[in-house]
């Protein structure tokens, strides 16, 4: 829910803005954005972008300038995640 909520307040801010153009009207700015977090739409990098993607273009599809959540649990038994090294602390 984070991730979408600071999704939603990039695309918010982007859309308030209004840029100047030199030689005619003003051009309004709009985002669309797909979102996916793990390890609920993937276990591994590529499962989370293909899965962030996908929401992206569901939201360019549903009108642009929104935030779409990835649909669903994307994540392959298969896919396992890769493993972070933990700091060694001193003593």
């Amino acid at each position: 829910e984070e991730a979408r909520y600071a999704a939603e307040r990039i695309r918010s801010r982007l859309s308030a803005k209004v840029l100047k153009r030199t030689d005619a009207q003003p051009l309004a700015c709009t985002v669309s954005i797909g979102v996916a977090v793990f390890p609920e739409h993937g276990l591994t990098p590529g499962a989370l972008i293909a899965a962030a993607d996908t929401a992206l273009y569901q939201a360019k599809r549903a009108g642009k300038n929104r935030v779409i959540m990835a649909a669903g649990d994307e994540a392959q038994p298969g896919n396992a995640p890769i493993p972070v090294k933990q700091p060694v602390s001193e003593h």
